[in-house]
């Protein structure tokens, strides 16, 4: 006589589906070692987003200038970009009708970028600055201005790097030069030089004044919507013997131009 076994009624099988539909999230036993654990899961996920975040976040370096002075050579500024009319000290441009003088300088910008894991990659500054008149008002930026021109400049992570800038005093007049031009008045003043009938006040000259603002977006800085914005100055230049001799210099143009000019119209 054959045997039929009644599976339902097996004591292990029993238990095994007892101990199947007591266990939650896959493989936990119960409710609260489910939630303990993706609770850890979930902090420890945070955590090290937070570190990462933490480790990578962009930190705004410090940065500072020096005083301007006149280079020996452009070759001293790497940053130049390659189609420049950049000349180191004085230069002037005469024509029949008027004068185009400038005033090649540089400063050196530094930048601490030893917090930051990444470099810092400036695209290009171009920048159109302002000269401040003996009576310490701003003069009008279409007679005399400070231009501020360089490109690919890089500040490799966790270094202090000094990178030289380009700066050049633009400065146009038509002949005959006016001797009250709020310009011309400051060269002289800061030289303590007479120049076309004006003699400055003794007895201490002061510096010329330059000041630009600077708004940079680095490559890296633009990912996460930030960018450097300061207003640089103003800083003290005081008067170098070479923009002396190009007062005497202005004047001599101002003599044989403007004479010939007159004569011409005689």
């Amino acid at each position: 006589m054959a045997h039929t076994h009644n599976h339902n009624n097996n004591p292990d099988l029993e238990k095994l589906g007892r101990d199947r539909k007591r266990r939650y999230c896959c493989c936990f036993p119960s409710r609260k070692s489910c939630c303990w654990t993706c609770g850890i899961i979930f902090f420890l996920l945070l955590l090290a987003i937070g570190l990462t975040l933490g480790l990578l976040w962009p930190t705004i370096p410090e940065y500072g200038f020096s005083d301007p002075y006149v280079p020996t050579s452009e070759e001293n500024f790497k940053v130049l970009p390659k189609a420049n009319t950049f000349k180191p000290g004085p230069s002037f441009t005469p024509s029949a009708t008027g004068l185009t003088f400038t005033m090649g300088l540089g400063i050196d910008f530094w930048l601490d970028n030893s917090p930051n894991r990444f470099p810092i990659a400036i695209d290009s500054l171009s920048v159109l600055g302002r000269i401040q008149s003996v009576s310490s008002s701003y003069i009008d930026s279409k007679k005399a201005n400070l231009s501020v021109l360089a490109t690919d400049i890089s500040f490799p992570k966790r270094t202090n790097t000094t990178v030289a800038i380009p700066l050049q005093i633009n400065y146009d007049s038509a002949f005959p030069l006016d001797p009250n031009d709020p310009f011309l008045t400051l060269i002289a003043t800061v030289c303590q030089t007479p120049f076309l009938g004006y003699t400055p006040v003794p007895p201490s000259p002061r510096d010329m004044r330059l000041e630009f603002d600077l708004d940079v977006a680095p490559k890296v800085l633009r990912i996460f919507g930030k960018s450097i914005k300061t207003t640089v100055g103003p800083l003290g230049f005081a008067c170098p013997d070479q923009l002396k001799d190009a007062i005497g210099v202005l004047e001599g143009l101002q003599n044989a131009v403007g004479g010939a000019v007159g004569g011409l119209l005689d």
